[in-house]
């Protein structure tokens, strides 16, 4: 009987030993994925920032011509004077 409990505690060690090692790689492998995911949220921010900038050099271009065109055509549209 004794012996029975024993070959079962060794058993039963031995699943668990197991069973922590199938979680230390699961661990492993999520901490790969969380790794691989914030490289990935750090290139779409350094994407967003690079869009914003493009975006701002645009709409300040977009301003500068528009500037531009409005003084043309208060230009043209001046009444000429003899």
């Amino acid at each position: 009987m004794l012996n029975q409990q024993a070959e079962e505690a060794k058993n039963q060690k031995t699943n668990l030993q197991q069973g922590l090692i199938r979680k230390q790689f699961e661990l492993d492998d999520i901490e790969g994925q969380l790794d691989d995911i914030a490289s990935h949220l750090d290139q779409a921010r350094q994407q967003n920032e690079e869009w914003i900038r493009k975006q701002t050099r645009a709409e300040a271009k977009k301003r500068k011509g528009q500037r531009a065109l409005a003084s043309f055509t208060k230009s043209i549209n001046r009444p000429v004077s003899d």
